[in-house]
């Protein structure tokens, strides 16, 4: 979990994906779009690896599995939620919620909760 998310930041050292992504570019020709792409293949190592947890534990109760893959489920997802990545937390959050995972949103105390709502608030009013 903590490497790829370093990853990213390394990826990006002057935060020009961050900028892209921010302002909600879209066009491929930006040179900041790469560096917001290689933040987002980092970012998707980490989802990749929530989604492993996720599978194992669900699976967990029909296979009798003697280790409890709810412990590691819920250390990866406290992991996750301790980024201090506001790029990362808006992916996740939107990862979380076309999972129907929402509920995990609710659980835990979000750092970037608000700009991540006020963002997407702002894509939905232009999607209307």
């Amino acid at each position: 979990m903590e490497l790829p998310l370093r990853c990213a930041q390394t990826v990006d050292p002057d935060s020009v994906g961050r900028e892209y992504w921010h302002e909600g570019s879209t066009d491929p020709s930006d040179p900041r779009a790469k560096f917001w792409e290689l933040r987002k293949k980092c970012y998707d190592l980490v989802l990749q690896s929530l989604q492993h947890f996720e599978d194992k534990s669900t699976g967990s109760s029909r296979t009798g599995q003697t280790d409890d893959p709810e412990v590691a489920r819920s250390h990866a997802y406290e992991l996750a939620f301790s980024s201090e990545d506001e790029l990362f937390h808006s992916t996740l959050y939107d990862w979380l919620i076309s999972r129907g995972l929402a509920d995990e949103l609710l659980e835990v105390s979000v750092l970037f909760g608000a700009c991540t709502l006020s963002r997407l608030a702002e894509v939905w009013r232009g999607t209307m």
